[in-house]
């Protein structure tokens, strides 16, 4: 169910992000790649070449999503006990798009683009709610299976309970020599 949630949460994630480079936030606008790439060309303050800034872009853009879909990996791989690898791949991707809008950010407030602005504004939103989306998830999550301190006490007393009685089967099975000399 965990998977399920957290696997969601992050497709989400991704095709918003998605939809925001290729398609823009609203209806009737370019895509957030177009616009950055127009900014770039047109801008006093970068005037690169059209190839030039599609291809800085279009690495930045890779980068993040790479980032996104390593941790949907992460996510729906990896078991209950591997929670650390889990939580760390979560934290990369969202920490990944968090600091490239930041730099955009800047990027783009420099160079006076208020629409590319608000693009990244929004995929710094979408990022945040998707942050705290997955890290409640993993909360409530490790909540649900710890269950009531009663619950967890009787539950690793079972357990132990348990490893001692397969341990003494196992030395049972060996005998001692002395028996084994006396009955043939």
């Amino acid at each position: 169910m965990r998977r399920i949630l957290t696997g969601s949460i992050l497709l989400g994630w991704i095709a918003f992000l998605a939809g925001a480079v290729v398609r823009g936030t609203g209806i009737g606008e370019q895509g957030l790649l177009y616009e950055m790439q127009l900014m770039l060309v047109d801008s006093p303050a970068f005037s690169l070449t059209a190839e030039l800034a599609r291809a800085i872009l279009t690495g930045v853009i890779v980068l993040t999503l790479t980032a996104a879909l390593w941790a949907l990996m992460f996510a729906l791989a990896t078991g209950e006990e591997e929670r650390r690898e889990r939580v760390t791949a979560l934290g990369a991707a969202f920490s990944v798009a968090l600091l490239v809008c930041c730099i955009l950010i800047f990027v783009a407030t420099v160079a006076g683009s208020s629409q590319v602005v608000g693009m990244l504004f929004s995929i710094q939103m979408a990022t945040l709610f998707s942050l705290l989306a997955a890290v409640g998830v993993e909360i409530a999550w490790e909540l649900g299976l710890a269950g009531s301190p009663s619950e967890v006490a009787e539950t690793e007393a079972g357990q132990q309970r348990a490893a001692l009685s397969v341990a003494s089967l196992r030395l049972s099975a060996f005998g001692s020599p002395a028996n084994d000399r006396g009955t043939r």
